[in-house]
């Protein structure tokens, strides 16, 4: 049992869990509907989520071609994504994309721009026109990862919230809501700098957590995400879709202009799956080729081979002297920096990579697919209201808008249009609910928390990431999804048989248990749908079921805790706005 000395009270209208851009924009919109509200962040403020790492934003601005519109703008958005998103939420997503642009721009964000100062606009894979653009960052602020673009974004919402002076409880994790009947009512966090649990009443949560993709060993994603938000509303009650789909980057070490793959016996490949172009290839289709080649002719280390050596032949780069990129550099110096400096262009995941980094400039470099942001996550509405009463979510924790794979520029926009209307439907909420009372013993308690106390928190989340990474990695089959399935229950039924301990637990300890045990949920999840899901569509593959099957799996797969057990089940889609040519 946790004594009143080990736990701080706060009182809020508004609790958003999260730091990122869905969270900032939340945050934002309640205070600005005169709610109040605090912000628990796991890790220190400004260095977590997905945005960080974006790169261009697509819109239908005043850049965009005149025959575009926001109606294709959604149609390529939902056809690429196999038509199984929610055309609800992704007309909605289109139609106020260049809203919430002009208030960046209101904001004081600016645009990469030509010499003649037009505004930079590119093309990208599966857009039916040029609509993508970068943002300028000017702040100097030190983020621990990151590329200019998305650094723009954090940086100009941080400002506000900032501004707005809105509590910031940094270096802090949900570990469980509470609830009185079916509403929620607060929640219990940890905050692992005082080692104190938080006991946070509040009217209305919004979790805002990023996604899962720490269940893998090699992720692009920062190392808060272990898929609390997603467990914890699953707990909760919450429904979740698309729990079987994660995006893959195809090269971990990333891939300079003229880079050239090889397989193990130093052999080009890609024009073998159908590849002749690194020029606005999607990264589906590249993290598919690059796999399937380690499977046939990869190395000992499940690698391919990529060599960058002619870029730096043909760039008068000094690769013997440091780089000094700055966050105000150019993306291309950043990339060089980090492909030389950590040997992938991912530097927030310099852990799982060797220590003897070859020199890009003259040795061939090692790389695979690295999982990206999970696509899967709680059902929403058009509010970012959730099935359980009180309880919203917005960002890379609500799922279903896109379908199972999304074109590049949509993920910087999904955070802010969802984390405004979630942030304005629980300030609403809010303002006309009565706070209530939580019974601390009850909220507490280790017993209701969780009894374990002597796990090996560290290799068990290794055990996870490598169960993961070689039973449900891009391209999966029955008999390996269900030899990791059992090997992800046997370590869930280890750590339930362990219950009972009479050790004194901390609450440092208690959250490294819950990100184990939300893990798992994840991965249990994932590997379950991928199971049921027999068939190929977007970034979720099956080399036993090769193909689209629109006839027997235009669906999406809800997730709930029901009785105490997942239950699985398949959905049909709405396809009231567009559809597949063959359906």
């Amino acid at each position: 049992m946790f004594t009143t000395k080990e736990v701080s009270n706060i009182n809020t209208d508004v609790l958003i869990i999260g730091g990122g851009s869905a969270a900032c924009r939340a945050a934002i919109e309640a205070f600005d509907c005169g709610a109040s509200v605090t912000m628990i962040v796991k890790g220190l403020f400004g260095n977590s989520g997905c945005s960080l790492n974006v790169g261009t934003s697509a819109s239908v601005g005043s850049w965009a071609d005149p025959k575009d519109t926001n109606f294709t703008s959604m149609q390529d958005l939902i056809s690429y994504g196999g038509y199984s998103g929610n055309q609800t939420l992704a007309k909605i997503l289109v139609d106020e994309t260049q809203d919430r642009i002009n208030e960046l721009i209101s904001w004081g964000i600016d645009f990469d721009r030509n010499e003649d100062n037009s505004i930079t606009v590119s093309y990208s894979a599966e857009h039916t026109y040029p609509r993508n653009v970068a943002f300028k960052d000017y702040s100097t602020r030190k983020h621990s990862y990151g590329y200019p673009p998305g650094i723009a974004i954090m940086n100009t919402l941080l400002d506000q919230v900032e501004n707005r002076n809105i509590q910031v409880i940094q270096n802090s994790a949900l570990i469980k809501l509470v609830k009185d009947g079916a509403d929620v009512i607060g929640g219990l966090a940890v905050n692992y700098e005082s080692d104190k649990l938080l006991l946070i009443k509040s009217k209305t949560t919004i979790l805002a957590t990023g996604t899962y993709s720490q269940i893998f060993s090699k992720t692009s994603v920062s190392l808060e995400e272990t898929g609390d938000g997603h467990a914890i509303g699953y707990h909760a009650g919450a429904e979740l879709i698309d729990m079987e789909v994660v995006n893959f980057v195809p090269s971990a070490t990333g891939a300079l202009p003229g880079a050239v793959f090889l397989n193990a016996k130093k052999e080009e490949f890609l024009h073998k799956h159908g590849i002749n172009s690194l020029n606005n290839v999607t990264k589906e289709i590249f993290s598919a080729a690059i796999a399937q080649e380690i499977i046939d002719n990869g190395t000992e280390r499940d690698t391919i081979y990529v060599d960058m050596t002619e870029f730096f032949k043909n760039n008068d780069l000094n690769t013997d002297s440091d780089m000094k990129s700055t966050q105000q550099g150019s993306l291309l110096d950043i990339v060089i920096e980090n492909i030389k400096t950590y040997g992938t262009v991912w530097s927030q995941i310099v852990s799982s990579v060797p220590q003897n980094i070859p020199d890009p400039a003259k040795d061939l470099l090692e790389t695979t697919p690295a999982a990206h942001t999970t696509i899967g996550g709680i059902v929403v509405n058009e509010k970012g209201e959730t099935a359980v009463p009180m309880l919203y979510a917005a960002g890379a924790v609500a799922g279903g808008i896109y379908g199972h794979a999304r074109p590049e520029g949509y993920t910087s926009m999904i955070p802010l249009v969802y984390g405004k209307r979630a942030g304005k439907s629980a300030a609403e909420m809010s303002l006309r609910t009565k706070q209530k009372d939580i019974d601390f013993e009850k909220a507490c308690s280790s017993k209701n928390l969780l009894n374990i106390t002597d796990a090996d928190t560290k290799k068990i989340k290794s055990e996870i990431r490598n169960i993961m990474y070689s039973h449900c990695w891009v391209i999966r089959d029955n008999h390996t999804l269900a030899k990791g399935l059992n090997k992800i229950q046997k370590i869930a039924n280890d750590l339930s048989s362990s219950n009972g301990k009479t050790h004194k637990i901390t609450p440092k300890k208690l959250l490294e248990i819950y990100e184990i045990k939300n893990m798992l949920d994840c991965a249990e999840m994932m590997i379950s749908g991928s199971l049921l899901r027999k068939e190929t569509r977007g970034a979720f593959r099956r080399s036993d079921y090769p193909e689209l099957d629109n006839e027997n799996w235009l669906k999406n797969l809800r997730y709930k805790k029901i009785n105490g057990q997942l239950e699985i089940y398949p959905t049909e889609v709405d396809l009231k706005y567009c559809k597949p040519d063959n359906v």
